[in-house]
């Protein structure tokens, strides 16, 4: 399992949110996000699940926590990352 925190550079628009999802699709890990909601609530979203990150606000400057876990979980982890640094 490889855990990875981040600040979210910018807001995620569901254009974004779509190819996030197609993204993480290509990997066999399990790929999944966390995160506190206002109301001290931790939300854990399946980054494969478009539904589920659609359903998700990802605002700028919210912290996240990305989690993989497989047989290719460094590639996926290291992936995902890229997508919100690019």
């Amino acid at each position: 399992m490889r855990v990875h925190d981040i600040t979210v550079p910018k807001h995620l628009n569901s254009l974004d949110l779509q190819e996030l999802s197609r993204h993480a699709s290509k990997f066999s890990s399990n790929v999944t996000i966390r995160y506190d909601q206002e109301n001290s609530h931790q939300v854990e979203v399946d980054v494969k699940s478009l539904l589920g990150m659609l359903l998700m606000p990802i605002e700028e400057g919210t912290h996240i926590t990305i989690v993989t876990k497989g047989s290719d979980e460094k590639e996926a982890i290291d992936s995902i990352c890229d997508f919100f640094i690019n």
